[in-house]
């Protein structure tokens, strides 16, 4: 290397070795940042943690849709987002999988916002209000995945069960908001 890009290469190295990288942000003055009292509280702080498997604990799985749990339910812990899934063995065999979560209300999104995510990965899915279920309830049917989640909405919590059918999903979404703080 000659002439030109030697010297390319050295007004590089000395740019990068001048700390040519962004400039730092100016410090907050103290007394414009908010206090512990003044912060907006997070959704999450609204919502006590919750161990999802030991609120619905797989032999309420097992009795109310029937059948039995092959595998040890598993729990996610998402910051907002508890949840739990279990394997199921209906009692006419077969599979069929359980996720239940809670989250905070805000985090439920609406009928059209699920489908046309549902619809971007090229699945078929339709999604139906369901009456009676917390402060605000829809169902979404995904034929190509063949199970359904209930939503839910009650208070400050959010509650999201998916199972094979509509009518298995809203019995355990019933079971939850029974449970649920």
């Amino acid at each position: 290397m000659g002439g030109r890009g030697t010297a390319l290469l050295v007004i590089i190295v000395g740019l990068v070795g001048c700390g040519g990288g962004a400039p730092e942000p100016a410090a907050e003055p103290e007394d414009s940042r908010p206090t512990e009292e003044q912060a907006p509280a997070s959704p999450a702080a609204t919502l006590p943690s919750v161990d999802v498997c030991e609120l619905v604990p797989a032999t309420a799985v097992e009795n109310l849709l029937g059948g039995t749990i092959s595998d040890e339910p598993h729990r996610s812990d998402s910051g907002e987002y508890q949840g739990c899934d279990y394997s199921l063995t209906p009692a006419d065999g077969g599979f069929e999988f359980v996720a239940i979560w809670i989250q905070p209300a805000a985090t439920i999104r609406d009928p059209e916002s699920v489908l046309e995510t549902a619809r971007g990965l090229g699945q078929e899915a339709s999604a139906e209000t369901l009456d009676g279920l917390g402060d605000r309830a829809f169902v979404v049917e995904n034929a190509s995945e063949a199970q359904a989640t209930v939503y839910v909405v009650r208070g400050e919590t959010g509650v999201e069960v998916t199972a094979g059918t509509a009518e298995r999903a809203r019995l355990l979404a019933e079971h939850v908001l029974e449970q649920a703080p």
